[in-house]
């Protein structure tokens, strides 16, 4: 019997047949000859010939298992003369969906051009032979590869179950492959695979790039903060100071500031330092919380539009307008600088996470997350605490959105996550406030866990209501942002009076523990990264050390002229109060002048220093030198005659109400007081060496008791000159716009600042 080998598979059964034949005797060897031969007839009935035309509307697609997962090996990253990962797998398919064995596929890996426009083909394909896809079985393919080089074309014939595959080999471009698998006898049935050859340093440039832009990202916020408070500082501080009990003004406030400095964190802390002050209440701040919530959407809106191909041109932009010479422009143009930051460093992100995209445990990990939503969440609250920025944690899912890397379902929990996490740094400036500070602190992280709980299991409805807001998946993640901080905002508006019991049932006051050490009250650290606010507190911290320092002169005249030892400690000890202000306010100034800021601003803050050391200074004045009179005094039972008494005293009362009048100069920022007390510098002056001559004309009239007290009553009047000089200081940085007198560029005492 002769059956024609119409293979190679078929040849290599015929001679297994022939070699069996040579081991047996003859008609055994014939037995087994037909049997060998009947059975390669049946196969060859059963299988077309190579090369054979695919029934008509024959389809190729991408390979699928049986649960319908992808495992075509599309979308590989692949380093430089190494192998993919895994096999670029087709599947053919008849017109009812059936699989066509036998079918002839060419996979072709499709031409590049280089510099000079010249075609190559970058890497090479090898031909495999796939195992049969059992029903349940992993998405995988078991396969085994045909005998060669790798080529720039193979051909493949489909297994039982339709699949054919190839191997792909790298070549030594870095750059994107394209793939053909066509039907041989119908080319133009054609699917495309996509590779991305990497560097083989990926790894480095993916961390490079990520953490070199998320740094460019965040300075960019900062600058962006810096700028927009520089633009706006005193409107800023006036919104504050019009804060109130009603509630909708309060969540407009809250609104208005976290829009002008661009960070929901940042008002918080605002909130919570302004509270252990407290020149707020808890029931004012919860209202503001709400508000910088929505605030803080602003900047999510803002960088959600597509501008990192123009990020470059806005960083010029803003450094030309901070060039303007006039100062009022600066601000803003570091607001724009700030912003162009943003989305470059958004871009270099983009871009060191493209590799990414067709990573295998990369699309592993975002599947994991997509079907995970809680672990999500927990994640992005995390590193949302870690930078202390929700809107760097939203720019990244931003980033990711803009690479394809993310659906919207995904970019929901990091959403939740974000706004959880924002209150870690609220929560760590409560860390030795008084209890009203610290229920601020925790009003906010009640508000953002309680509005994650209440949406949390609506995520599917609530992706369904964003999608219809925008079809652009980068805009419907900054509108799911809005819509989540402006929903949790409606709800608990009306139950801020409850949530205002609860907390104080929740954070109760301990008594006696928030008594009374003498401290600073006003100046507080997590206020220094926002200097128009800090600079405002430090005013009211000097107006506070001013006043205690007016109380002590005023004391003092009591203290000498009725020789009175208990009014003198008292004195004594409220220069204690003063020397720490003094540390306070100078260290916290020194601080402050570290940040950025304007120039008026820094000017300022010199000045503010200025006006510290004379306010110290009266009080040495005061606590050593004249009640160092008054202990003489009360010591040596001495008295001044009745004349000199008078005239000292009125001298004394004097300069008491200009000290008054100065510190209320500085409080209010009144110039034309101000003006009067350094006019009246002149006038004492004159008055001190006429109260000098009056004394040498008692003495030289011998009378008794100014013998007796010459010395002291000479030391009293140039004391009180000193204290003068010190008090027309304090006026005259008022005069000058609080910028320091006498420095050349800036307008001298008395004059017009420029």
């Amino acid at each position: 019997m002769f059956v024609p080998a119409r293979s190679s598979f078929g040849r290599k059964l015929c001679n297994m047949a022939r070699l069996s034949c040579l081991r047996v005797d003859r008609p055994a060897a014939l037995r087994v000859e037909g049997l060998f031969a009947a059975l390669l007839a049946a196969l060859l009935v059963l299988a077309p010939p190579a090369g054979a035309a695919p029934p008509a509307g024959a389809k190729i697609f991408h390979a699928a298992d049986t649960l319908g997962r992808d495992i075509s090996g599309n979308g590989q990253t692949v380093k430089p003369l190494t192998a993919a990962g895994k096999p670029l797998l087709v599947q053919v398919l008849d017109r009812d969906g059936a699989p066509l064995a036998g079918v002839t596929v060419r996979f072709t890996v499709e031409p590049a051009y280089d510099e000079k426009g010249e075609p190559f083909v970058n890497g090479g394909l090898v031909g495999l032979v796939t195992s049969q896809v059992r029903a349940g079985e992993a998405r995988e393919f078991i396969h085994q590869r045909e005998a060669g080089e790798p080529a720039p074309s193979v051909i493949v014939r489909t297994d039982a179950q339709g699949y054919a595959g190839a191997q792909y080999y790298a070549g030594r471009h870095v750059e994107s492959v394209a793939v053909a698998a066509a039907l041989e006898a119908a080319p133009r049935t054609v699917v495309h695979f996509h590779l991305s050859i990497i560097n083989p340093r990926w790894g480095l440039l993916l961390w490079s790039g990520l953490l070199g832009g998320l740094a460019l990202f965040l300075y960019g916020m900062r600058m962006t903060s810096t700028g927009l408070e520089q633009a706006a500082g005193h409107r800023l501080r006036g919104v504050l100071g019009r804060v109130t009990d009603n509630r909708l003004l309060g969540l407009l406030t809250g609104i208005v500031v976290t829009a002008l400095i661009q960070s929901s964190s940042a008002t918080t802390v605002m909130v919570v330092s302004f509270t252990n002050a407290g020149l707020m209440s808890l029931g004012q701040t919860l209202a503001i919380i709400l508000g910088a919530g929505v605030g803080t959407t602003l900047t999510v809106q803002i960088i959600a539009f597509s501008l990192k191909e123009y990020s470059l041109l806005i960083v010029f932009l803003g450094f030309l307008i901070a060039s303007l010479p006039r100062r009022r422009y600066r601000g803003v143009g570091r607001s724009v600088l700030g912003f162009g930051l943003i989305f470059f460093g958004m871009s270099l992100m983009g871009n060191a996470m493209d590799p990414l995209r067709d990573h295998p445990l990369f699309r592993d990990v975002l599947l994991a997350g997509s079907e995970r939503p809680v672990l999500v969440l927990l994640a992005a609250t995390i590193f949302t605490g870690v930078i202390q920025s929700s809107a760097a944690t939203i720019g990244i899912a931003l980033t990711f959105a803009f690479q394809g890397l993310i659906d919207l379902r995904t970019a929901i929990p990091v959403i939740l996550g974000a706004n959880i996490g924002t209150c870690a740094t609220a929560f760590l400036a409560t860390i030795g406030t008084r209890r009203e500070a610290q229920r601020v602190a925790y009003a906010h992280i009640l508000f953002k866990i309680l509005a994650v709980l209440i949406f949390l299991p609506f995520i599917g409805p609530f992706t369904g209501l964003v999608t219809l807001t925008s079809s652009d998946l980068p805009r419907q993640i900054a509108n799911a942002h809005t819509i989540f901080n402006v929903a949790a905002a409606l709800i608990f508006l009306p139950l801020l009076i409850p949530a205002e019991r609860f907390l104080r049932r929740l954070v109760p006051d301990k008594p006696g523990i928030e008594a009374q050490t003498w401290a600073p009250k006003y100046i507080d650290d997590r206020i220094l990264e926002t200097p128009v606010l800090a600079l405002a507190q430090v005013t009211r911290e000097i107006s506070r050390m001013g006043d205690t320092v007016l109380g002590m002169l005023r004391e003092g005249l009591y203290a000498i002229q009725d020789r009175d030892e208990a009014r003198r400690q008292k004195v004594i000890a409220r220069d204690d109060k003063v020397d720490v202000l003094d540390t306070a306010l100078r260290r916290f100034l020194t601080r402050l002048s570290r940040e950025e800021m304007g120039d008026d601003q820094a000017a300022k803050v010199a000045s503010l220093l200025f006006m510290v050391h004379h306010l110290e200074t009266i009080g040495d004045l005061i606590s050593k030198n004249l009640m160092e009179t008054a202990e003489k005094l009360i010591q040596q039972n001495l008295k001044f005659s009745d004349e000199g008494f008078q005239q000292w005293r009125q001298f004394y009362e004097t300069n008491v109400a200009l000290l008054d009048k100065a510190l209320a100069a500085f409080a209010t920022n009144d110039r034309h007081m101000a003006e009067e007390v350094v006019n009246a510098k002149e006038t004492m002056s004159a008055r001190a060496r006429e109260l000098h001559f009056r004394h040498l004309a008692r003495l030289s009239r011998g009378i008794p008791e100014t013998e007796l007290t010459s010395e002291l009553h000479i030391h009293l009047i140039a004391d009180l000159r000193r204290i003068l000089s010190n008090t027309v200081s304090l006026a005259a940085a008022v005069v000058n716009e609080y910028r320091i007198p006498d420095l050349p560029g800036l307008p001298r005492t008395g004059e017009p600042a420029r």
